[in-house]
């Protein structure tokens, strides 16, 4: 019965994940509760993080769940829904700037690294602007090589990846003269954990 009940909280998460991030006040305590109930299982694993940033004239907020299922002792599969938004209070020039997206990857883990492929795409990527109609930027998909190992002690972690971005501009409102548009990327990250 337990696992009949795991499984429907699964499905209800992923399917409404993004309504999770709505609201902050609660938002942060709710992600904290559903992620300690799913990991009671040793192959699958939740995390929730709420990142906010905020200055003279600039508000940003993003979220990020992060659902993790182990296939085998040497296999994962991620999924991560994601929510940002932001303002800028500049008298006439205020902005109101929201991106939601998704990841999938798969990770293989070796001796001492993992392999992994992933792909991100931002769906939806909106600018209102009080002088003019909301702008929906064009559609951002990345394929990416991933590889992650240790750094030179256990809470470093190295990354490097190759990835192939494409943006589809499918709105004619834009004014773009053109469709589509690709970016290659290696990146290099170097991670701390304090």
């Amino acid at each position: 019965m337990k696992s009949i009940s795991r499984a429907i909280c699964r499905a209800t998460l992923a399917l409404a994940g993004a309504s999770c991030f709505v609201t902050s006040s609660w938002s942060s305590e709710l992600g904290d509760i559903v992620a300690d109930y799913l990991n009671r299982a040793d192959d699958f694993a939740v995390t929730f993080s709420n990142k906010k940033l905020k200055f003279n004239g600039c508000k940003q907020r993003e979220y990020e769940l992060t659902m993790a299922q182990h296939l085998s002792p040497r296999m994962t599969i991620e999924a991560t829904l994601h929510y940002e938004k932001g303002r800028l209070d500049y008298g006439v020039l205020n902005q109101k700037v929201s991106a939601r997206g998704y990841q999938l990857a798969s990770w293989y883990q070796l001796d001492g690294y993992a392999l992994g492929v992933s792909n991100r795409v931002v769906s939806e990527h909106e600018i209102n602007l009080p002088l003019a109609d909301t702008i929906e930027l064009p559609t951002s998909q990345a394929l990416a090589l991933n590889m992650r190992t240790k750094g030179l002690r256990e809470t470093h972690e190295l990354s490097l990846s190759a990835v192939r971005e494409t943006w589809s501009a499918k709105n004619a409102a834009l004014g773009l003269s053109w469709d589509k548009a690709y970016d290659n990327q290696l990146r290099m990250n170097y991670s701390i954990i304090f």
